[in-house]
């Protein structure tokens, strides 16, 4: 989730955000990259990583919202899916048994965007 959010909000050191930064910072990037696909004529479904154990406030919910608010489709893993310090094989990156995890959570979720994509 960090990478997720440099690349979306462009902090450059670790600082926890609320949910509420979560989305205020990544709305204008959610509409330029939107924007950058119409323009190109393509498509695109933005992949929420699981949070690692290390981070204390899950922006998933927020970064959802603001992909929904900028018209882009997003998936990320289940609500009900859990993920461990065990999934993972440093603080950020899934090892095999996360990525799995991760993969089977998707991948309705991922399945259902790809084809509301492939009608518009």
């Amino acid at each position: 989730m960090r990478a997720l959010a440099r690349l979306l909000v462009g902090r450059g050191k670790e600082q926890q955000m609320d949910q509420e930064e979560y989305y205020r910072q990544a709305l204008p990037r959610l509409q330029a990259l939107r924007a950058g696909a119409v323009q190109t004529g393509n498509g695109f479904v933005l992949i929420v990583h699981p949070p690692s154990a290390h981070v204390t406030v899950d922006g998933t919910a927020a970064i959802l919202r603001a992909a929904q608010d900028a018209g882009i489709e997003a998936v990320a893993p289940a609500t009900g899916t859990r993920f461990s310090e065990s999934d993972f094989r440093d603080s950020h990156h899934l090892n095999e048994r996360g990525s799995r995890k991760f993969m089977q959570s998707i991948n309705p979720g991922l399945q259902a965007a790809l084809g509301r994509i492939a009608v518009r």
